[in-house]
C-alpha cells in the first residue's frame, strides 16, 4: 500500500510519516513538498491514501486535483483552520473523505487515519 503525505513543512511530513509507518508497517509512505511534486507522484504511482495540507501554495488547484484522483485514492485534508470556523466545503464536495485538524491529539489522528488504512 502506498500513502502520500503532501505538506510544505518537512517536520510535519516526517512526523506524519512516522505515525503512518507505526500504524501500517507494510505501507510505503512517500512525501511531496508541494502540489507539483504531488501531481507527478500521483501520475506515476497508485496511491491508496493521499493526505494534503489545505494551506499549500497553489491550494486553489487542490479541488480540481481531488476530483481527478478520487476514483483511485482516498483523500484526507489536514487543516490548521480553527475548529470553530467553517471548513472549505468545496474540498469535501470534490471528494475528500475527511478533514483532520493539525491541533488534534495523536489519538484522534490515529483513529481517523485507521479508517483509511
Amino acid at each position: 500500500m502506498k500513502i502520500l503525505v503532501v505538506d510544505d513543512h518537512e517536520i510535519f511530513r516526517y512526523g506524519l510519516k512516522l505515525v503512518l509507518e507505526s500504524m501500517c508497517p507494510n505501507a510505503t509512505v512517500l512525501e511531496a513538498e508541494n502540489l507539483d511534486c504531488a501531481v507527478n507522484m500521483i501520475a506515476a504511482q497508485d496511491m491508496r491514501l493521499i493526505i494534503f495540507n489545505a494551506n499549500l501554495t497553489g491550494a486553489d488547484r487542490l479541488e480540481a486535483l481531488i476530483r481527478f484522483i478520487i476514483k483511485d485514492s482516498k483523500v484526507v485534508i489536514f487543516s490548521c483552520y480553527d475548529k470553530k470556523q467553517e471548513l472549505p466545503g468545496s474540498l469535501l464536495s470534490a471528494g475528500a473523505s475527511a478533514f483532520i485538524f493539525k491541533d488534534s491529539s495523536l489519538l484522534e489522528i490515529k483513529e481517523l487515519l485507521s479508517e483509511f488504512l
